[in-house]
C-alpha cells in the first residue's frame, strides 16, 4: 500500500491539509505545527486512521504513529501547494494542499444539507416524464500488495431523463465509497439508498441512508450511529483480537496489524489498530485436517460511549470481521476480553419506505469469511469465501432502532427478501420461499413489525421435475423484486427460471388482489429481466436486463459479475421496449418526478 506523511515545524511551509488520490487510494493528512499529525488512508481493503508525532529536517520526515512502527519519507516541496514524496519502498507520488475541512459532529449535516463530500444532486428539476436514478458499477483494476491484480466493483448513483438522455452524476463520491439501491417513497418526498460511507461511525459495513427530495435531512438510518454527546459519558476500552495466522504453504496472506481496523460507538469515527501482537499455539483444523495457529493482538480505544450495550467493530475487509456488544463504564478503562475477528459482519440493504414513514423495511445480513482460498476470477491472489444469513428487518425510521427481524431458521428456511412497501403503507410485497423457488407474497406491515410471518402467496414458485422421456433437465421457477403501481392496484415482479444452472426470465404484471396475471416481456432464453419500477404516472415500467458476457447467463456469472446490465422501459399500453443505457453496467432504476 502506498503511504505518505507530512510533518513540519512552526515556520515550515508543509503545515496544513494535504490530499493524494490515485491508483485506488485516497490519503488525507492534517499536519499540525505542534509536531503532531492525523492521517486517513482509504483503499479497496478498507479505511485506516493513524495519528502521532513526527520529526522533520533536511527533507527527511520520520513519523511515529501510535502503536505502529516508525515510518521514513523524503519530502520535497514543489512550490507552496504541492509535495513530492518518496517512501521507504521507493514509491513516489504528489500531494496537493487542501482547504481545511470545517469541523462537524459525527453524522452532523455539513453546510448545504449533507455530510461533506457526500451530497446527492437534489433537488432534481421537474421535467416531462420525470427522472430515473440508477446504479452504475465501474470496475477498478488494482495491483494490491500481496493480492496481485484485483477487480474492485464500485457501484455509485447516476440520474437520467425518462428517455435516457441527460445522464449525470447523482451521488458518486471521489473516493472508493459505494452507493446503490436507491428507492423513492410512494409520495416522492424522500429517497432511501445504501452506502458504506464513513463506515467507522456504524456497527454495519453497509447502511441504509435517507434524504429528503429537496436535498435536506441526509442521515444514516441503520448502524446505531451515535449523534451528539453520549448521555452516560465516555470510557476507554482494551481487549485482545484473535486472528488466525496465515499458512504460507497454502499461499495465505500475512497478518498485518495495520490491516486490522477497530472502531466503536461514540468514538467519533476514529479507526484504530492493534498494538503488540504475538503468535500462540492454538489447534485449529480445516476440512483437510490441517492445524494452524492464531495471532493475538491487544488494542486500546481511548474514547467509547458508556452504556450497557455498546458496539465494538473489528474488520479487515467487507466480510472479514466481528461485531461485539459490550458494557462500558464511564471514566474508566474497561477490559472486554477476547474478540474473534471472523465472527461475521453486518450489512443493511434493499430498503423500502411508505409515505410519511414510521418504519423502513429492508434486508439485513450477517456475512462471514472462510479462510483465504484461490481466486476464481483467474486474476491471481486470494479471495474471501463468503457465507451468511439474510433476514427481512424493520427499523424505526426516526431512530434506526431494530424493531423486528424474521429468522429463516424458524420458517423452514423460507427466506423473505426484496421488500416493497405499498403506497398506503399497510402491506409489504416480497419474494418468499426457499432459494430458486421463491413466491410472490404479501404480508401486512403490522404483522412484520410483530414478527408474525403471515404471508399470502399471489404467484407460487415451484420446482418442475424432469421428464425422463423427453428431457433430464428440471426447472426451478421463482418470483422476485416486486414493485407497486402508484395507485397500489397492481404489482410488477420478475419471473425467472433456472435450468441446468442457466438463468432467464421476464416481467409479470398482476393485480394486488392476485388477479389478472400476465407476462409483460418476452426477452428470450439468454436474458433475465428484474428490478422493475413504475413511472410516476403508472403508464410505463423501467427495469434491468441482465445477460451473460460469454453466452447463456449462469449463476456463477452473477456471483463473479461476469454480466452485462442495462436499463429498459416498457409502455404498458403498447408493449414498446426502449433501451435507455448501453454501457453494460447500469441497474436498479428508481423512477421519480
Amino acid at each position: 500500500m502506498l503511504t505518505a506523511a507530512i510533518a513540519v515545524a512552526q515556520q515550515n511551509p508543509l503545515v496544513g491539509n494535504w490530499l493524494f488520490q490515485g491508483q485506488g487510494f485516497e490519503i488525507r493528512f492534517e499536519v499540525r505545527a505542534d509536531g503532531t499529525f492525523q492521517r486517513s488512508v482509504k483503499s479497496p481493503m478498507g479505511q485506516q486512521e493513524s495519528a502521532g508525532a513526527y520529526q522533520y529536517g533536511n527533507g527527511m520526515l520520520i513519523l511515529q504513529p501510535q502503536n505502529l512502527p516508525p515510518e521514513q519519507f523524503m519530502v520535497q516541496p514543489q512550490g507552496a501547494d504541492q509535495l513530492l514524496i518518496r517512501d521507504a519502498m521507493g514509491n513516489m507520488f504528489t500531494m496537493a494542499r487542501q482547504a481545511p475541512v470545517p469541523a462537524t459532529a459525527p453524522g452532523e449535516a455539513a453546510p448545504g444539507g449533507a455530510t461533506a463530500g457526500f451530497k446527492p444532486a437534489l433537488p432534481l428539476p421537474r421535467t416531462a416524464g420525470g427522472h430515473i436514478i440508477y446504479t452504475k458499477t465501474s470496475v477498478r483494476r488494482l495491483q494490491l500488495p500481496g493480492l496481485g491484480l484485483q477487480e474492485i466493483p464500485l457501484p455509485q448513483l447516476f440520474v437520467m431523463g425518462a428517455d435516457g438522455g441527460n445522464k449525470a452524476t447523482f451521488l458518486a463520491p471521489p473516493d472508493l465509497t459505494t452507493v446503490k439501491e436507491a428507492r423513492w417513497s410512494p409520495d416522492y418526498k424522500r429517497l432511501v439508498f445504501c452506502s458504506d460511507w464513513q463506515l467507522a461511525l456504524s456497527a454495519c459495513q453497509q447502511d441504509i441512508f435517507t434524504v429528503n427530495a429537496d436535498g435536506t435531512g441526509l442521515r444514516r438510518v441503520s448502524g446505531n450511529e451515535l449523534r451528539g454527546p453520549a448521555p452516560a459519558g465516555y470510557g476507554a476500552v482494551t481487549g485482545v483480537i484473535r486472528v488466525p495466522s496465515p499458512n504460507p504453504a497454502e499461499g495465505e496472506l500475512g497478518v498485518d496489524r495495520s490491516s486490522v481496523n477497530i472502531s466503536a460507538q461514540g468514538g467519533d469515527g476514529a479507526i484504530h489498530h492493534p498494538g503488540d501482537a504475538k503468535d500462540i499455539d492454538v489447534l485449529y483444523k480445516d476440512t483437510k485436517d490441517k492445524a494452524w495457529t492464531e495471532t493475538q493482538m491487544r488494542f486500546f480505544l481511548p474514547k467509547v460511549a458508556a452504556g450497557n450495550q455498546v458496539w465494538i467493530k473489528v474488520w479487515r475487509s467487507r466480510y472479514d470481521g466481528s461485531l461485539t456488544m459490550v458494557q462500558v463504564k464511564p471514566n474508566t478503562v474497561n477490559d472486554i476480553g477476547e474478540i474473534e475477528i471472523n465472527q461475521g459482519t453486518f450489512h443493511a440493504f434493499r430498503p423500502s419506505i411508505g409515505p410519511d414513514p414510521q418504519y423502513v423495511v429492508g434486508m439485513g445480513s450477517i456475512a462471514g469469511k472462510a479462510r483465504n482460498v484461490a481466486n476464481p476470477s483467474g486474476l491471481g491472489g486470494r479471495h474471501d469465501e463468503i457465507g451468511g444469513t439474510d433476514s427481512m428487518t424493520v427499523l424505526d425510521f426516526a431512530t434506526g432502532t431494530l424493531l423486528s427481524s424474521l429468522d429463516p431458521l424458524k420458517m423452514n428456511m423460507h427466506v423473505p427478501k426484496d421488500p416493497a412497501v405499498s403506497p398506503n403503507g399497510q402491506l409489504v410485497a416480497c419474494a418468499w420461499g426457499q432459494p430458486t423457488t421463491e413466491s410472490l407474497a404479501l404480508i401486512p406491515l403490522a404483522d412484520l413489525v410483530a414478527m408474525r410471518p403471515n404471508f399470502r402467496v399471489l404467484l407460487q414458485g415451484q420446482m418442475v421435475l424432469p421428464d425422463a422421456v423427453t428431457t433430464f433437465q428440471g426447472t426451478n421457477i421463482s418470483f422476485g423484486s416486486p414493485c407497486w403501481s402508484p395507485d397500489g392496484s397492481m404489482l410488477c415482479c420478475s419471473r425467472s427460471q433456472l435450468v441446468s444452472y442457466v438463468l432467464s426470465g421476464d416481467l409479470v404484471l398482476i393485480g394486488s388482489d392476485g388477479s389478472n396475471a400476465r407476462q409483460l416481456t418476452n426477452l428470450g432464453p439468454n436474458a433475465l429481466a428484474g428490478q422493475p419500477c413504475f413511472s410516476p404516472d403508472g403508464k410505463k415500467i423501467a427495469f434491468t436486463v441482465v445477460t451473460g458476457k460469454a453466452g447463456p447467463l449462469k449463476i456463477e456469472d452473477l456471483i463473479l459479475l461476469n454480466i452485462t446490465a442495462n436499463i429498459y422501459t416498457i409502455d404498458l399500453q403498447t408493449g414498446e421496449l426502449t433501451q435507455l443505457t448501453n454501457d453494460g453496467a447500469s441497474a436498479e432504476p428508481a423512477w421519480g418526478p
